[in-house]
């Protein structure tokens, strides 16, 4: 997968998830949460190309929706979440789909050793 792929594969990740991408990330983290999602957006849009800037803040995405950042043996925060809530649920769906993502997305360099691998067999 070229970096103009990726890119184009996590700007229609967040694009169409967008809504419920920004209130699971203001519930999680707050506004400073949400402004990181919005940068993270915009730079994917602007770029025309992939970069290990924009797999960080997936990888952060991931992290904040899958709660890694949560201290459970001292935490208030979750507290406030009712378990009946559907942001729950779609915080798990945004989770799991994120982690979709990454996994398609590939380790940092897959694209360009591929690429050398077929160049080699031609």
């Amino acid at each position: 997968m070229t970096k103009t792929e990726k890119r184009a594969l996590a700007l229609d990740f967040l694009s169409r998830n967008d809504l419920q991408l920004q209130n699971a990330v203001l519930l999680l983290g707050g506004a400073q949460a949400l402004w990181r999602l919005q940068r993270l957006r915009q730079s994917l849009a602007k770029s025309a190309h992939f970069t290990s800037s924009h797999r960080n803040g997936l990888n952060w995405l991931h992290d904040l929706l899958s709660l890694k950042f949560v201290e459970y043996d001292d935490s208030m925060e979750l507290m406030a979440i009712d378990p009946m809530d559907p942001a729950v649920d779609d915080v798990c769906l945004l989770s799991e789909a994120c982690d979709r993502i990454l996994r398609r997305l590939g380790k940092p360099g897959d694209g360009a050793r591929k690429a050398d691998g077929q160049a080699d067999a031609a």
